[in-house]
């Protein structure tokens, strides 16, 4: 059984602040990609994974999203803000969504690098011992 020193569990944050804002200086700032890059992106995800009727439904919606004036456009303008006002404009909402409010594994599903099969963890066959 896997056993962790409490020391070093309470020294984690330290290890995180330091890992996290540590070099941030050195790191140039996180850019909001463009908004039709984003959609086009999103829009290619999504074909594999949908029937032909259900893609051109979708590409329908983005292209409402999309349009001048739309709910994309102002969206995207407070990105670009929020973007103007901090240094990583997207890491206070990663660490909010994938290691504070998600209920998963930690290591393996907030991991951008790991990729792995759902595992159930429902009951103690589930555990990785």
């Amino acid at each position: 059984m896997l056993r962790l020193d409490p020391a070093w569990l309470r020294r984690g944050g330290q290890l995180w602040t330091h890992c996290t804002r540590g070099f941030s200086s050195s790191v140039p700032p996180q850019p909001v990609p463009p908004l039709e890059q984003t959609l086009s992106r999103y829009l290619r995800a999504l074909e594999p994974h949908l029937p032909p009727s259900e893609w051109q439904q979708a590409r329908a919606e983005l292209q409402e999203f999309s349009r001048q004036g739309g709910a994309g456009e102002g969206l995207q303008r407070s990105l670009e803000r929020r973007a103007q006002r901090m240094h990583n404009w997207v890491s206070e909402w990663w660490q909010q969504s994938n290691y504070l409010e998600s209920r998963l594994p930690l290591a393996v599903h907030s991991n951008p690098a790991v990729a792995l099969p759902q595992q159930d963890y429902s009951d103690w066959r589930g555990q990785l011992l």
